[in-house]
């Protein structure tokens, strides 16, 4: 019995698409949002309205110096309508955290860019990524 090329090249075409793409289904709802500064993102499914309000303070370790301690920035975000800071160290006794618990989400800041360098960042190049968790509540 001879099979045609057709036949073998549409049963491996009819195969390739039946195979079903894995979804990612994670359960924690965990995100990481990439924002410039005065940009704000929606997560609608979380009724979450997140801003990157600014950069209070940079005191952190120019990038061309070599320097005492690493340093810390202070990032203001706004969620809905609550205003709050988070810090690029976790140092605890000097209140510094990079994450923050609010209305069973925690926020984290994972990065601040541009690195500081000797010479002043210009205020609009800042962005920040920003990893956002629902946390299940306590039963």
């Amino acid at each position: 019995m001879k099979t045609s090329p057709f036949f073998l090249i549409l049963v491996g075409i009819t195969a390739l698409f039946s195979c079903k793409t894995p979804v990612n289904n994670l359960q924690t709802e965990d995100q990481i949002l990439k924002l410039k500064l005065g940009e704000e993102k929606e997560l609608r499914q979380n009724h979450l309205k997140i801003k990157f309000v600014g950069v209070t303070e940079d005191s952190r370790c120019p990038k061309d110096r070599n320097c005492m301690w690493i340093g810390n920035a202070k990032v203001q975000l706004k969620v809905n309508d609550q205003n709050f800071t988070l810090d690029t160290q976790n140092m605890p006794n000097q209140n510094y955290s990079k994450t923050l618990m609010i209305k069973g989400y925690n926020y984290t800041l994972e990065t601040l860019s541009p690195e500081k360098l000797s010479m002043q960042t210009p205020i609009t190049d800042y962005t920040i990524q920003l990893k956002v968790e629902k946390k299940d509540k306590p039963n």
